[in-house]
């Protein structure tokens, strides 16, 4: 896998074990203040769009026309940026949603530890 950091300090991660086919990117938000309640409070958001349409993407939930978690982090004027971007499908985007614990998922891949391999074959190892 090769990490390469980007602009701002956010990472392009592109870990595709040879038994998956790329199609799309998947990507990392991460919101400058935790949305919710006082028990259940989101810091990221994770979504899939096609290949190389990351940048694009970020602009239509900045508009207002994405996911409704980035909708109400508009209303209340929170902001948000890409913080990290994978090849993968929308396998791969269910695959990272069901782990539930994307600051992990981050440090993993920040230190060349994370594989989809891993996660989709052998399990969730942490």
């Amino acid at each position: 896998m090769s990490i390469q950091p980007s602009e701002g300090g956010s990472i392009a991660a592109r870990p595709i074990p040879p038994t998956v086919e790329s199609n799309g990117t998947v990507y990392i938000l991460q919101f400058q203040q935790p949305l919710g309640g006082p028990r259940h409070k989101a810091h990221f958001y994770i979504g899939y769009c096609k290949s190389g349409t990351a940048d694009a993407r970020l602009s239509d939930h900045r508009l207002g026309k994405g996911a409704a978690i980035t909708r109400a982090a508009n209303a209340r004027q929170i902001r948000y940026e890409i913080v990290c971007v994978l090849e993968g499908d929308r396998n791969t985007e269910r695959t990272l949603k069901n782990i539930k614990n994307t600051p992990r998922i981050l440090r993993q891949i920040r230190r060349g530890t994370f594989t989809l391999a891993k996660v989709r074959w052998f399990g969730w190892t942490g």
